[in-house]
């Protein structure tokens, strides 16, 4: 059995070299098939909502100036933590469910 790679036979380390390759791309796609919470699909079954929809909800439940936006998971599901510099100077927190945006927690 010749393997010819770029129009040149190719010798056993090469041969080997590829087989191992093409061995290892399939092993890597069968694990992330096999994985159902692979966090690519969990991601793409979950929709992100907008940054202005996010603003508007802080800024009707906590007004003041958004230092910070996070994606988190609580309970299993996706959520955004967002920090807010209030206008008393204070810090708060504040936790929107990730489909519905509404309040979860407030700190």
């Amino acid at each position: 059995m010749a393997l010819c790679i770029y129009g040149q036979r190719a010798g056993w380390p090469r041969w080997l070299a590829v087989l191992l390759a093409v061995t290892l791309l399939c092993f890597e796609s069968q694990n992330a098939s096999a994985n159902p919470h692979n966090s690519a699909s969990v991601e793409a079954a979950e929709t992100l909502r907008p940054l202005r929809d996010i603003y508007a909800v802080v800024a009707r439940e906590m007004p003041g100036r958004v230092l910070r936006i996070k994606r988190i998971r609580r309970a299993g599901h996706q959520a955004y933590a967002v920090r807010v510099l209030r206008a008393d100077g204070k810090r708060g927190d504040i936790v929107l469910d990730g489909s519905t945006l509404a309040v979860i927690e407030r700190h």
